[in-house]
C-alpha cells in the first residue's frame, strides 16, 4: 500500500502536478527515505524503458511495412495476406504515430521550460524602494510593459541592483521576451549573488530551451549538477532525462 501511495507521488512528481511546496517536501524526503527513493529510481529506469521499447516498436514497424510493401511474385493468396499485413501495420504505424505525437507534446521546448518554470519570490522585495514596489505592483496586475519600464529606470539607479535584475529578469520571461530575459539572467548568474544565483541558473537554462537553444539549455543543467547542493539540482537531473526521451525524438 506503502508502496502504491510512492509510486502515484512519483508520478505526480515527473509530472510536474505538485506545488511548489509539495515538490520541495518530496525533494527533501528523497534525501531521507530510502523507499522513496528506490521506488523514484525504479519508475525513472522503467520509463527509460518503456520509451526505448516504443521507440525500438515504431522502427519495426516501419521497417515491416517496407517489406511487405516490396516483395513481388507472390502468389494471389500470398498477396493478399501480405497486403493485409500491409494495411494492419499501415494502421498500427498511424495509431503508434499518433499516440506518440500526443506524448510528444508533453516533451516540447515550450512545454517543458512551462512546466518547470517557478515564479519569482515577492517576499524577497518587500522593503525595497517605492519604484520597485510599483514595478511588482505592475508585474503582479499583468502589466508587463509598465513594469519593464519601471525596472529598466530603476536598475540605473537602484542600491540593489541584483534584486532588480531577478525581477526584471521573470518580467521579460513571462512576457515571452526570451533574448533579453537570457541576457538578464545571464548577468545575474556572473553576479555570483547567493540570494538569486541558484535561481538565476535554473531560469537561464529554462529560457536556453525555451528559446530553442537546447545545446546552451544542456551546459547550465550540467553545470548545476556539479554542485551536489543546489537546490535545483534534483530538477536538473530530471529535465535532463526528459530531454532524452524517445517522445522528443518522435517529435523532431
Amino acid at each position: 500500500m506503502e508502496e502504491q501511495h510512492n509510486y502515484d507521488r512519483v508520478q505526480q512528481y515527473v509530472d510536474g502536478e505538485l506545488s511548489a511546496a509539495d515538490r520541495l517536501a518530496f525533494e527533501q524526503e528523497l534525501g531521507t527515505n530510502p523507499a522513496l527513493q528506490k521506488n523514484y529510481d525504479d519508475y525513472l529506469e522503467a520509463a527509460a524503458v518503456v520509451d526505448q521499447l516504443a521507440y525500438e516498436q515504431l522502427r519495426q514497424t516501419i521497417g515491416d511495412f517496407k517489406q511487405c510493401s516490396s516483395v513481388e511474385g507472390s502468389s494471389p493468396g500470398r498477396t493478399r495476406r501480405l497486403r493485409f499485413g500491409a494495411m494492419a501495420a499501415a494502421m498500427l504505424l498511424l495509431f503508434s504515430l499518433g499516440w506518440g505525437w500526443w506524448q510528444a507534446q508533453k516533451y516540447t521546448d515550450e512545454q517543458l521550460a512551462l512546466q518547470y518554470y517557478e515564479a519569482p519570490n515577492l517576499s524577497a522585495l518587500r522593503g525595497q524602494a517605492a519604484p520597485l514596489q510599483a514595478a511588482v505592483q505592475a508585474y503582479q496586475s499583468g502589466a508587463y510593459p509598465q513594469a519593464i519600464d519601471l525596472l529598466q529606470t530603476e536598475l540605473a539607479n537602484s542600491k540593489d541592483r541584483n534584486t532588480t535584475l531577478y525581477l526584471l529578469a521573470h518580467v521579460y520571461h513571462q512576457s515571452e521576451l526570451l533574448p533579453p530575459a537570457i541576457d538578464r539572467f545571464s548577468e545575474l548568474v556572473a553576479t555570483q549573488d547567493p540570494r538569486y544565483l541558484e535561481n538565476a541558473q535554473w531560469h537561464l537554462a529554462l529560457n536556453y530551451l525555451r528559446a530553442g537553444e537546447e545545446i546552451a539549455c544542456r551546459k547550465v543543467l550540467n553545470d548545476i549538477l556539479t554542485n551536489e547542493q543546489h537546490g535545483f539540482r534534483t530538477l536538473a537531473q530530471e529535465l535532463l532525462q526528459k530531454l532524452d526521451t524517445v517522445f522528443r525524438k518522435i517529435a523532431s
